[in-house]
């Protein structure tokens, strides 16, 4: 039951995630908000790292127990391997 709790939330924020960030909702939203487009993009990042703070601190549920020091590793070992991924495939 654990494991179905976290894949419904992980599949909610990505679901929510994508669908704000949809060409069609960020043309929706840069046509409503005209001049404060800004704050949409402000908003949507802001929104974005709330609702993915509890999912990460989720590993505790299903026992994954991560120092905070190996978490922010794992973090920055995946940006780092998607920077270069992305300067390969620019090449």
């Amino acid at each position: 039951m654990k494991y179905l709790l976290i894949t419904l939330m992980w599949a909610g924020y990505c679901l929510l995630h994508s669908f704000l960030i949809s060409i069609r909702f960020t043309n929706l939203m840069a046509r409503l908000l005209k001049n404060y487009y800004a704050f949409f993009r402000i908003f949507f990042v802001s929104f974005s790292i709330v609702l993915l703070i509890p999912l990460i601190g989720r590993e505790s549920v299903i026992g994954w127990k991560f120092g905070s020091t190996r978490r922010f590793y794992l973090i920055g070992y995946c940006f780092s391997q998607h920077a270069l991924q992305k300067n390969v495939s620019t090449k």
